[in-house]
């Protein structure tokens, strides 16, 4: 089951001085193209390489490469078959040897009668990772970060959880305590900089654990490892008839959480202050697909159901739902909340789109799936983000999906296009298209593919300007940084910080 991803709130903290670095046992880092594996929980400053040209497009030094013959003209004066240079060139006809001398005073001159070549259009910029966090020795199943971005806490099939310094790459923590793959990850920060975490394993009825990372730590630096503060006595996922429940937990203000399992038709509201203890808990019309984000205000929040509906509760008014959403007609795979917090943008399993008015419940507009240019996805969308506008109407849905495409949704034009995806036979593979962010104050989109790479669009021209290059297996996750940069988590066990000011990144591919 594909993990659920969860969002942690709170105001941002600095990491507690308690931390210190860590050179424990793990499994080194998996290669990475063009660069070296570094030493577990290090990070790694790595090369980078710059790609020129068009591919499959050579350079104009071969004559037998170009098949184009001079033209010819029937007899004039000067030979028979010729034309003199000042009536070719008044013609427009070139032939071989002839000069073109272009308006800017430059000139060029072929063997071949052609015309002078258009520039060529330089090619992505190809890029490897800033830092590497290696430690991980399975899948990396979710990653939330400190509102600071100075910390980043992953989750993996490993059985633990890593708390990663931003700056540098090192792992400050490690907890352990899972008895299988933790797959959910949530995370609050108080006002005096206590971090405090709640996970959520993979297998059906094992209990939540709370963690504050800056205590109970043991070892010098290479084995600072945590056990957990507290653990729930009953685990979320019970009474599901699924092997794999995969809950997603959420963390709420005034130590509160809820967790909803994959599966299962229970929505559960924990107390944390003490331990996870659950509150209350309230059955849903039909089982849950994991998908649950809480809103700005901090006290709405909508889930998703595998009979394509959706519902909202507020939760000062208890765990019954305030409303429920028809939705669409196949399970809700992607949503995303409107920046305004009035808005949701929902994506489906067949691939269609829609936005709904959250206080009403009514669908405000929609992308019918179908695959093709001005429709929605062919197959599931597997993830949905949205531009920083201020109000619902003026936003922009960037969505990809199971079909290899990425497209972006203006809502107040109604239009949606294909950026990635457009041209068969392209530079671009075909496969599925697993996470999106947005960078660069929302004009560039980071999106991730199943064969482990990221490439970098700029949206209002569609043009691809970098593809990244580290990762060897699918992309799990991606994180919007501070700074222009991105974080992304990997089956492949690592997690890579990328910087996107690409001007910067160039300069310095050309100093090296």
């Amino acid at each position: 089951a594909r993990g659920a991803r969860s969002a942690g709130i709170g105001a941002a903290g600095a990491p507690s001085s308690a931390f210190c670095n860590e050179s424990g046992s793990a499994a080194a880092a998996p290669r990475s193209s063009g660069g070296h594996a570094g030493e577990p929980g290090a990070a790694e400053r790595m090369s980078r390489k710059t790609s020129g040209g068009v591919p499959g497009h050579s350079a104009f030094s071969s004559e037998a490469s170009l098949s184009a013959k001079a033209p010819q003209s029937s007899g004039h004066a000067g030979g028979p078959g010729s034309v003199t240079k000042a009536a070719r060139k008044a013609s427009g006809s070139l032939a071989s040897g002839d000069r073109v001398e272009p308006k800017d005073g430059s000139s060029w001159s072929n063997s071949l009668g052609l015309p002078p070549p258009k520039e060529l259009e330089k090619g992505p910029l190809i890029c490897e990772c800033e830092l590497l966090l290696n430690g991980h020795t399975k899948p990396v199943n979710d990653v939330v970060i400190t509102n600071d971005s100075r910390l980043a806490i992953s989750a993996s099939s490993d059985r633990t959880l890593r708390v990663w310094d931003l700056r540098d790459g090192v792992c400050r923590r490690t907890l352990i305590g899972h008895t299988s793959a933790v797959c959910s990850v949530a995370i609050d920060v108080s006002d005096r900089g206590l971090l405090t975490i709640l996970s959520a394993e993979e297998k059906a009825g094992q209990p939540l654990r709370l963690w504050e990372p800056t205590e109970k730590a043991t070892g010098s630096q290479g084995g600072a490892t945590v056990q957990c503060k507290a653990e729930s006595e009953r685990g979320h996922g019970a009474h599901s008839d699924r092997p794999s429940a995969a809950p997603c937990v959420v963390m709420l203000p005034s130590m509160l959480a809820l967790s909803l399992a994959q599966g299962d038709a229970d929505v559960c509201m924990w107390d944390l202050r003490d331990k996870p203890l659950m509150m209350a808990s309230f059955e849903m019309s039909s089982k849950a697909t994991g998908l649950m984000q809480l809103l700005p205000d901090k006290h709405t929040v909508v889930a998703a159901l595998k009979n394509g509906t959706l519902q909202v509760w507020d939760l000062n008014q208890g765990l019954t739902p305030r409303l429920e959403i028809p939705g669409h007609v196949t399970p809700v795979t992607a949503l995303a909340v409107t920046p305004d917090g009035r808005g949701l943008v929902t994506g489906s399993l067949s691939g269609g789109l829609a936005l709904w008015e959250l206080s009403s419940g009514k669908r405000v507009a929609r992308v019918e799936s179908g695959g093709k240019e001005g429709q929605g996805h062919a197959g599931a969308v597997h993830a949905i983000v949205l531009s920083d506008s201020a109000r619902t109407a003026t936003a922009k849905a960037v969505s990809c999906g199971a079909d290899g495409t990425l497209r972006v949704w203006d809502m107040e034009e109604g239009s949606c296009s294909i950026v990635q995806g457009k041209k068969k036979g392209s530079m671009f593979s075909g496969g599925s298209l697993t996470a999106v962010c947005l960078a660069n104050g929302g004009a560039m989109a980071v999106v991730a593919s199943d064969d482990g790479t990221l490439r970098v669009w700029h949206l209002k021209d569609g043009k691809c300007v970098a593809k990244l290059e580290g990762h060897e297996s699918e992309v799990t996750a991606l994180r919007a940084l501070k700074n222009n940069r991105v974080l992304s988590a990997s089956r492949d066990g690592t997690l890579r910080v990328w910087n996107l000011n690409l001007d910067e990144v160039e300069a310095q591919q050309g100093d090296a």
